[in-house]
């Protein structure tokens, strides 16, 4: 019996890795995949249930390793705890308030799908797998192919051509401009749409800083030359905001410290100075005026798509301290659009807080924390530097969007944090 069950975990164990693998190397390609092959003739919606049927298909698999095992699969730590605290928490509030049933599924696949690969991914790894000898290539070398796309994308493919795949005003526009200008032509290369693009590409971009450096490989760093410019391309401000913290936290991270004090000087000095420089041009440059506003500034007001996202931010606000305990799952975000009334914060921090109140946002916040805690603890660890300096990007980008809604970047990282906790038990 004890064979049999030996052999189980093993099987299942080796599944559940080709799963994680699989997502990992997919989830850059899932917008075009899914736009392409309902434009073949499949059922578009059926296609882009792959990432779900798959992480379900994990989960069973995860259950029959459990039940081979003696032990839990994972650590029950502060982490893990907040983590499923979260889980729970999210179903009682929603149950309690019941919103729309389709926008639940919707916010279940939102919120908590990424959560459930996070423990799934924690099932340990075998010695030779290919998620612990090639981790890196694994995470950069979609990104560099995304990257390429992107550059021509914007030299050489002409939007049109996007149609013979797909791509349409029903699906995704091809045609992407900034708001208030038609000269700047935004990238999204495979992702879907400019602000995924530049988000995604953040944290392969972080991980070629912080392999190159601490491996003293500097031929890696040549890789961040494409995904440095896929994510100026994509023209979406959050994610240069995400990138600039993303950079500079993985370079303090990576060099000797010795030099962290003069970099940090050398960064805040640029960083002035840069500041200033735009300032000082906002007003007289109409070209800087439409890329950082993604309109214009007049009469002492914004004009333009930052307009509406001010005004979102403020009633979102007003409703949260409304309905301090939330509105249920699916309530808020990309998933409200199932529900009667759409709430779009432009934060994800505000789309936590409603759909599950303050004290679910302050759960979240605490469960990064500590998870921040765990990398800072492992700080030598290369996986654990670049999830850091990662981290702390994604999270100052859901300042600005609700970064953690796209499902390419919150799978990728997630099953990262999984994998991660897999190898630090």
């Amino acid at each position: 019996m004890s064979k049999i069950r030996k052999i189980t975990a093993e099987i299942s164990q080796q599944l559940i890795g080709i799963g994680t693998l699989t997502i990992l190397l997919l989830m850059p390609f899932h917008a075009f995949m899914s736009i392409y092959i309902g434009y073949l003739g499949a059922n578009r919606t059926i296609v882009q249930s792959w990432k779900e049927v798959l992480i379900l298909t994990m989960g069973f698999l995860w259950l029959i390793y459990q039940a081979s095992k003696k032990s839990l699969a994972f650590k029950l730590d502060s982490t893990n705890i907040l983590f499923g605290s979260i889980i729970i928490f999210t179903l009682l509030i929603t149950f309690f308030v019941r919103p729309n049933s389709d926008a639940v599924l919707l916010g279940v696949k939102t919120n908590l799908v990424a959560i459930a690969l996070y423990f799934i991914a924690q099932t340990p790894l075998a010695k030779q797998s290919i998620l612990k000898t090639k981790l890196f290539w694994i995470v950069v070398a979609p990104a560099l192919v995304v990257s390429l796309l992107a550059i021509m994308q914007s030299f050489f493919i002409p939007p049109d051509f996007l149609s013979n795949f797909g791509y349409n005003s029903n699906t995704i526009n091809p045609r992407q401009i900034i708001d208030g200008s038609i000269d700047f032509l935004r990238s999204f290369s495979t992702l879907g749409g400019p602000n995924q693009l530049g988000s995604y590409l953040v944290v392969p971009l972080v991980f070629v800083l912080v392999y190159g450096i601490r491996l003293k490989k500097w031929w890696l760093l040549a890789c961040g030359l494409p995904i440095t410019a896929g994510i100026v391309l994509s023209f979406s401000r959050s994610a240069w905001i995400g990138a600039i913290i993303g950079v500079l936290v993985a370079i303090f991270i990576a060099i000797d410290k010795k030099w962290r004090l003069y970099f940090a000087i050398a960064s805040g000095v640029f960083i002035c100075l840069v500041s200033v420089l735009v300032i000082t041009q906002i007003n007289s440059n109409t070209a800087i005026e439409n890329v950082l506003l993604h309109g214009r500034y007049f009469e002492n007001r914004i004009e333009g798509s930052d307009k509406g996202r001010l005004e979102s931010v403020v009633a979102t606000s007003a409703e949260i301290i409304n309905s301090p305990f939330g509105h249920g799952l699916g309530s808020a975000g990309p998933s409200s659009f199932k529900a009667d009334n759409p709430v779009i914060p432009e934060n994800w921090y505000l789309q936590i807080a409603y759909e599950i109140g303050l004290a679910g946002l302050l759960l979240y916040i605490l469960a990064f924390a500590s998870l921040t805690r765990d990398f800072v603890r492992n700080k030598s660890d290369l996986l654990a530097s670049s999830l850091l300096a990662a981290t702390l990007a994604i999270l100052v980008m859901n300042l600005f969007l609700q970064t953690w809604a796209d499902s390419t970047l919150v799978l990728m990282m997630f099953a990262l944090y999984g994998i991660f906790k897999a190898n630090n038990k």
